[in-house]
């Protein structure tokens, strides 16, 4: 005789037998009573209620190559009257805990771990040996993981991993009478390659008080989508441009200006670049352009009345005379300028590289010399020569 216990059977589940017997002078007879008898026993079956519950848990859900991911698996009986014994593994990190782990506790007297109904144990990845430091809580040191990028790829082909890689964890369960259940539980892990470059280009050579004019291409050469993109320049500005959202292999194109200052010597900016990656990751790009600052020769054609070579109150400029310049730059190469000065007398040789020159003056008829024909000298970078020429 078989029973199939349901939902709804009773628990405990009482089952009674009852025999009933009597003689051939149990019809008829006046004192049937004494020619009948009975029996009765009965069985006693506890319903039990197995069942195994999983939690996975890490503590990313994006890392790097080289990156250590550590998981956590909770493991708990559900069930109110059972307990039950249990083997877990995982897809990626193996046997977790059943025969040949060699861990001992006080929880358990045996490979297995009975878990009482109702109690829960959680594995976890520590940096160390395998171990129990406290009941409820196990230490597996292989559940710190280093991520490869070769996750369930072809260990022959380099970089063959899955990205993302899901490992499934899986519990299997029984009870003392081997009435056995299942559970599973995953998480999904995001190889990040994440990657951000800036060029920076602009002049070569500006003039102090000009505004040039920079450009800087910005590009996501990572995998990963790059989040509140942030453009930085020293000494321009901080925070000049967010981008707020640049996707793998996007570029952006962006330009800014800036007013030279006053110096003698090249000037660099850097300009960096800053996305936001998988939540609170971040990653960086810098470059600079160095600008070189122009000369520059300035002065005034006047009459000398004074004969003094000194421009005083009352000596007039004089208009319309020819002044020439000759250089030869320390870089290389020459340089010949001339220009006609204004009706105040005044000249400038603007966008002059370092060098050596000579500025001279195309005598007019009827005039001579007061200050020398011509005069020499050397221009540093940034720098603003004055010469007046009187005659």
């Amino acid at each position: 005789m078989t029973y199939t216990v349901t939902e709804n059977t009773p628990d405990p589940l009482w089952n009674e037998a009852y025999v009933y017997g009597f003689d051939d002078q149990y019809m008829g007879s006046p004192e049937w009573w004494n020619h009948y008898a009975y029996d009765v026993d009965y069985w006693e079956v506890d319903i039990l209620h197995p069942g195994i519950e999983i939690s996975k848990w890490a503590d990313k859900t994006c890392a790097e190559v080289g990156e250590v991911v550590v998981y956590e698996i909770t493991v708990t009986n559900p069930s109110d009257d059972t307990p039950m014994d249990f083997v877990l593994t995982d897809s990626l990190l193996g046997v977790i805990w059943g025969y040949g782990t060699g861990i001992t506790g006080d929880m358990f007297f045996d490979s297995y771990w009975t878990l009482a109904p109702g109690e829960s144990v959680t594995f976890g990845g520590y940096p160390g040996n395998d171990g129990i430091p406290q009941d409820g809580y196990v230490y597996i040191a292989k559940m710190a993981y280093v991520v490869t990028g070769e996750e369930f790829g072809d260990p022959q082909i380099p970089n063959d991993g899955a990205d993302p890689f899901t490992n499934v964890a899986t519990v299997q369960a029984w009870d003392a009478q081997d009435h056995q259940v299942w559970a599973r539980d995953f998480w999904i892990v995001d190889v990040c390659h994440p990657g951000i470059q800036v060029v920076k280009s602009g002049p070569e050579y500006a003039s102090v008080g000009e505004t040039i004019t920079y450009f800087i291409n910005v590009t996501n050469t990572g995998d990963v989508t790059l989040y509140d993109v942030s453009i930085d320049d020293v000494p321009v500005g901080v925070d000049l441009f967010t981008i707020a959202v640049m996707l793998p292999g996007e570029t952006v194109m962006l330009s800014y200006t800036y007013l030279v200052q006053p110096g003698s010597e090249p000037f660099t900016n850097v300009v960096t670049a800053t996305g936001r990656y998988c939540v609170d990751r971040y990653v960086s790009d810098s470059d600079e352009w160095t600008v070189k600052r122009y000369s520059s020769v300035e002065g005034l054609k006047f009459a000398d009345l004074s004969l003094d070579g000194l421009m005083e109150g009352g000596e007039p400029g004089l208009g319309n005379w020819v002044i020439d310049l000759e250089g030869d730059l320390y870089e290389g190469g020459h340089v010949s300028m001339t220009r006609l000065t204004d009706s105040n007398g005044a000249y400038q040789f603007l966008m002059l590289k370092p060098g050596d020159y000579t500025v001279s003056e195309v005598m007019q008829s009827g005039w001579i010399h007061i200050t020398a024909a011509s005069q020499s000298f050397s221009l540093g970078m940034g720098q603003t020569y004055s010469l007046d020429l009187g005659c």
